[in-house]
């Protein structure tokens, strides 16, 4: 049982709780992938690694509203409705309604944060016929996502949160016709589709109660740490922190979006993409942070891999993340070793 203040009245009280979160030994490995039944073995384990839980780590098993909660794609499918009322406000006002925001926005893209099946949260994310708005939403929870992962400050957290909320929305000052046509942009439209970072930091800049840094990620999402980005081409220190995290979630998510005129990108294309540019276009230790935990939280689910062969991820190397080790019937399969197979996409 907990006490009032959450705290384990002693090990054997945590048998029969459900984890609420990964647990990673001080070398960056999983233990215990979340939301496991403990058991005495957990316990055990966690004991050899001293490792001691809360009542903020464990959730009674059984309760329908945690229960309900494994799922998130209501929630989201509910924020992107709330987010495109806002967001079509804010092309016909001119103004973003920040206490609306704030009050039922940004709360519940950190209680998606909390979903305890990342591969769940990830699914739900993935765009469907409304990509403009659920992309702000995917990007906003994953970047809260990396913010946890990174350890950060609750008040440095909100204010990620809503700035990479706000990466996009200056996407509403550009034509209908323009940012939903289902067909490639003309180099004049492409042009025109650019200045969506300059409208952003304009609006943010004249919203009350926004900071500079928040404005700061509008501008600057679409920079790259070699200087080949947009609109400046700014270079590593130039680039704001919050900016850094933004620019992995949001090109995270784009490429696993099914959009009009493209299929979402197989996972390993992503992780390939992403690891390949950690030095020079990301940085790299954010990207160090998010690949590892991205991975993480696969361990255990099914895998379909590139050569049509169906498996189970049971271990991450912490050195090579994207290259898993994959048990296929009796065989297990280094990943880094065999790079003729690589995964292909994640089983429900």
């Amino acid at each position: 049982m907990m006490d009032l203040n959450g705290e384990a009245n002693g090990t054997n009280g945590l048998i029969g709780f459900r984890l609420k979160r990964d647990i990673f030994n001080k070398y960056g490995s999983l233990l215990i992938a979340a939301p496991a039944l403990l058991n005495q073995g957990h316990l055990e384990l966690l004991e050899s690694h001293a490792i001691q839980l809360t009542g903020e780590d464990v959730v009674t098993a059984g309760q329908e509203e945690n229960a309900e909660q494994l799922d998130g794609a209501e929630t989201i499918d509910q924020l992107v409705e709330q987010v495109y009322t806002i967001f079509q406000d804010v092309r016909y006002s001119k103004k973003v309604p920040l206490a609306d925001i704030r009050k039922h926005i940004i709360p519940a893209i950190h209680q998606s944060s909390d979903e305890l099946n990342v591969f769940g949260l990830l699914s739900s994310l993935q765009a469907k016929d409304d990509y403009t708005y659920r992309h702000n939403i995917g990007v906003a929870v994953l970047a809260t996502l990396i913010g946890k992962w990174l350890n950060m400050k609750e008040h440095d957290l909100l204010q990620l949160s809503t700035a990479a909320l706000l990466h996009d929305i200056g996407k509403m000052m550009i034509p209908p016709d323009i940012l939903d046509k289902p067909d490639k942009l003309t180099n004049e439209e492409f042009e025109l589709m650019k200045k969506h970072i300059v409208f952003g930091y304009e609006l943010i800049k004249g919203t009350v109660g926004t900071n500079h840094r928040q404005a700061l990620v509008a501008l600057q999402h679409h920079e790259r740490m070699d200087g080949r980005g947009y609109p400046f081409g700014l270079e590593q220190e130039k680039i704001d922190y919050f900016s850094r995290i933004v620019m992995i979630a949001d090109v995270f998510h784009a490429m696993t979006s099914q959009k009009i005129y493209r299929s979402a990108t197989p996972l390993y294309e992503i992780l390939r993409n992403i690891s390949q540019n950690a030095f020079g276009v990301f940085d790299a230790k954010i990207v160090s942070v998010f690949l590892n935990r991205i991975m993480q939280s696969l361990v255990g689910h099914e895998v379909v891999l590139t050569d049509g062969s169906k498996g189970k991820i049971v271990y991450i190397n912490p050195f090579a993340p994207v290259h898993p080790l994959v048990q296929i019937e009796e065989l297990f399969l280094d990943l880094s070793k065999h790079t003729e197979a690589q995964i292909d996409h994640v089983l429900a």
